[in-house]
């Protein structure tokens, strides 16, 4: 008896395409630099080592664990583009440099003229510019050359990037609007990919104390940072309880719906302990950071500690 052919099945299709797009492009962005690499002159090549460094470069070097000398020799023989004053050396010591890196700094970076400065901005912008032009014409050559296959690959790409935990909360939170709870958009929640819980309580004297000061820290943060959001878990004792302790402390975020918490049990899991609780969580579901350290509970505001450095890292 004869067997029909097996058929590969959409999902199949589908990776096949994108695994195909993504190699043409990936080829293709090799064989552009290869051409870019081939057709620079070996004085340009000679003459990148003096290219002027700026303070902005130096800081990033440092952020980045550079030690200051490993700084200094990466950066050997290139002149200043600013003047070392005191706005300069303000930054380098926020980023970790010390008076002995900017005594040093002083001494074999000297700074460029005005002129000389002039002049080699405006060649570094003429370079981005030309950088820019290549880079975007090919771009669109090879989107046109793959129109429908890079449509279809973000059609995936867009569902792929759909986490865990923003599935979670879809149709899940509620937030005061009009003085009324009312529900959460699923389009507000899709965007999120990092999730702070925070666990409270009204009758828990320790959380009224500590909810001003996560509701500055929300009014400051939450507007810089698209892709975060702060759901409330309630762990008070009825619905009208949890509306009106999110009226009283005018909380700004969105909070679990009362009834919908014995649908999320492993979240409910996370608030056993100690509270106030803030528990940050990625969006495919993985712990970032808790208010306990070792199995101690050091507080919330290690949580709100770890989401600034976060956004100074550019974590946001």
């Amino acid at each position: 008896m004869g067997t029909e052919p097996a058929t590969p099945s959409g999902m199949s299709v589908r990776l096949f395409c994108a695994c195909r797009v993504v190699a043409s492009f990936l080829l293709g962005g090799a064989c552009l630099l290869w051409l870019v690499a081939a057709s620079l002159p070996a004085a340009r090549a000679a003459g990148a080592a003096s290219r002027p460094v700026t303070i902005q470069e130096l800081c990033l070097l440092l952020r980045g664990g550079y030690t200051g000398a490993e700084v200094l020799r990466e950066t050997s023989g290139r002149p200043l583009l600013e003047p070392l004053d005191d706005t300069a050396q303000r930054n380098l010591r926020t980023a970790g440099a010390d008076q002995r890196f900017i005594d040093a700094l002083k001494a074999s970076h000297p700074a460029l003229t005005d002129a000389e400065a002039e002049a080699a901005r405006q060649q570094q912008s003429a370079i981005d510019a030309r950088t820019a032009e290549g880079k975007a014409a090919y771009v669109s050559r090879m989107y046109e050359a793959n129109k429908q296959a890079f449509e279809a690959h973000a059609d995936a790409r867009k569902q792929d990037a759909l986490g865990q935990m923003a599935k979670r909360m879809r149709g899940q939170l509620v937030a005061l609007r009009d003085d009324h709870l009312q529900p959460v958009g699923d389009d507000a929640v899709d965007s999120k990919k990092l999730f702070a819980f925070y666990f409270s309580a009204e009758h828990s004297r320790p959380c009224r104390q500590f909810t001003p000061t996560l509701v500055k820290f929300y009014q400051d943060f939450a507007p810089k940072h698209a892709a975060f959001d702060l759901v409330l878990v309630s762990l008070d004792r009825s619905a009208a309880e949890m509306e009106s302790a999110m009226r009283q402390e005018a909380m700004p975020w969105p909070a679990l719906a009362f009834d919908r918490r014995a649908a999320q049990p492993n979240l409910m899991k996370m608030g056993d302990g100690d509270l106030p609780r803030l528990v940050l969580i990625d969006g495919e579901g993985r712990l970032v950071v808790d208010s306990y350290a070792d199995g101690k509970y050091v507080g919330p505001q290690r949580v709100l500690d770890a989401l600034a450095k976060l956004a100074a890292a550019g974590g946001g």
